[in-house]
């Protein structure tokens, strides 16, 4: 049996350590919403003060950061590079407070292509806001550790990404339609 989520009774902070770069020309994106998300995930986690930067790209960026980082000339959905070790695996649900190796306590940045978001939300038949919330926080797990290159790692994964999306429903801070296209032509 999953063990539940534990709440965190720190309170939203008044300044957020999650930015958004929206470098996409085709959605706009309402930073606050997805921040303050982000922000109760990495609460949940145990690392409220490390820093994530989430920019949202362009196939034709994420195609090449793919290949020129991963040996991967394709388009993908999300990728995320870590600057700082935590000292173990955070879970959501058994928060403790974690350290990072260096100065700062910037996690990493996560790259999200808002084409690939868009195709995946129509084909599963979800909000263009909630799949980017999904892979927001598939990045964010890849920054703490986690992976899934085995069926046991990828149950690991999903387990936590369920969580976190269950607590921020709960918690009442869950994201609601924070992107919008540009034009009726996406």
């Amino acid at each position: 049996m999953e063990e539940p989520l534990q709440s965190n009774p720190s309170p939203i902070p008044a300044t957020t350590t999650v930015g958004v770069a929206n470098k996409n020309n085709s959605y706009e994106i309402e930073a606050e919403p997805l921040s303050l998300a982000l922000d109760s995930c990495k609460r949940s986690l145990g690392i409220p003060d490390h820093s994530i930067q989430i920019i949202a790209t362009n196939e034709t960026e994420i195609q090449q950061i793919n290949k020129d980082y991963r040996d991967k000339d394709q388009i993908t959905d999300v990728i995320s590079f870590t600057y700082a070790q935590l000292s173990s695996k955070p879970s959501a649900s058994a928060a403790t407070d974690q350290t990072v190796s260096g100065a700062e306590q910037e996690l990493g940045d996560i790259f999200v292509c808002m084409e690939k978001t868009a195709s995946q939300a129509k084909d599963i038949g979800q909000s263009i806001s909630d799949e980017f919330i999904f892979l927001c926080i598939h990045g964010l797990l890849h920054l703490c550790g986690y992976d899934h290159q085995n069926p046991e790692e990828e149950r690991e994964m999903i387990s936590q990404q369920k969580k976190l999306i269950s607590h921020l429903k709960e918690s009442g801070v869950y994201p609601q339609d924070f992107i919008k296209a540009k034009s009726s032509d996406v």
